[in-house]
């Protein structure tokens, strides 16, 4: 994945005219800003941003510094953060239902809390009638 804060030597290296493709837009970003961070860094090295799947797939280059590419751009990934945000408030929404309901965190622990077995064996005391 792409990282700003990378190191020099670990950054992607890049030629003029290369090609940037990923699957979906929000596999290679998490979010608005992140998409704004590769975009520019293409730009800035004249790498072309494809997207193979989504709602950006028909651009031939999503990193082209044109009005129409940027404004799209901006509505669709707006969009998409906009999906995200009500997504994770639902989830939390959820979540806090859940715990009211004390139902919260998964299954119930396997284990009662009682560990006198395996004291008796660590201290050496184990005789067949601890068993």
């Amino acid at each position: 994945m792409w990282s700003a804060k990378a190191s020099p030597a670990r950054r992607w290296r890049s030629r003029t005219g290369d090609v940037l493709t990923a699957s979906e837009l929000f596999r290679l970003c998490r979010d608005l800003v992140d998409i704004h961070a590769v975009r520019d860094w293409c730009q800035a090295r004249g790498v072309v941003l494809r997207v193979l799947s989504g709602p950006l797939s028909n651009f031939h280059d999503l990193a082209a510094s044109d009005a129409t590419t940027a404004l799209l751009i901006n509505v669709i990934t707006a969009v998409g953060q906009f999906q995200r945000d009500l997504q994770n408030k639902l989830t939390s929404e959820r979540g806090a239902a859940a715990e009211a309901e004390g139902r919260y965190r998964g299954r119930p622990p396997a284990l009662d809390g009682t560990f006198e077995p395996f004291q008796i064996a660590f201290e050496g005391r184990l005789t067949p009638t601890n068993l």
